[in-house]
């Protein structure tokens, strides 16, 4: 999906929302499945498991 496609601003929407974006677009070239991390998120992620 490109920036001046109009479903754009509603998939960008709903990945800040959901903190996620998944190529539910089959067979298009899009962006595969990303995380988004808001910054008071990061500190949490970069910690070891142990």
């Amino acid at each position: 999906m490109r920036r001046d496609d109009p479903g754009f601003p509603a998939l960008v929407r709903r990945v800040l929302r959901e903190g996620r974006h998944v190529n539910d677009f089959l067979g298009r070239r899009c962006f595969t499945t990303a995380y988004v991390h808001r910054p008071q998120e990061l500190a949490a992620e970069a910690e070891p498991p142990w």
